[in-house]
């Protein structure tokens, strides 16, 4: 994202050198110029960059609020909330089947009516079961690792 923005800066700032050679007459004011675009282009990279920092760095406090959030859950002695992944795919899980069973059913004319989610229901589905799967493989590998952060 940053690296387009830089790509339209330089897309505005070249066009601007190349009218200052038609433009001015003497050297040294298209050197001048030049110098002046050129601390501009400059300044406008520093800030991208430090916008990209700054969006690094809260991408990294989010990663270490999901990882405290998740150590929480699994050391924690609600059985609820240790269970509550398990309970989320088993029952979308049980949804699933029943739907395709009910539908194996219809096609042989033994009901008379289809079980039909809604396409906003698949995603969801992937993306809970992606979430869960994602959340326990974290949660697994953060327990074969001791705080030192080297492995068992």
């Amino acid at each position: 994202m940053f690296t387009a923005i830089l790509d339209t800066i330089k897309n505005i700032i070249n066009p601007v050198t190349n009218m200052v050679d038609e433009i001015t007459t003497s050297a040294e004011e298209k050197g001048k110029i030049k110098i002046e675009l050129e601390k501009i282009k400059a300044e406008i990279q520093t800030l991208v960059l430090g916008l990209e920092e700054k969006r690094l760095d809260m991408e990294m406090k989010l990663m270490e609020y999901s990882n405290k959030l998740l150590m929480a859950d699994a050391t924690s002695d609600n059985t609820l909330q240790k269970t509550w992944r398990p309970i989320i795919s088993l029952s979308l899980a049980g949804l699933v089947i029943i739907k395709y069973l009910v539908d194996v059913i219809y096609t042989f004319g033994w009901v008379d009516r289809q079980i039909v989610f809604d396409a906003n229901f698949w995603l969801a589905v992937g993306g809970l079961w992606g979430i869960t799967s994602l959340t326990r493989g974290v949660e697994k590998t953060s327990k074969s690792y001791k705080v030192t952060g080297t492995k068992k």
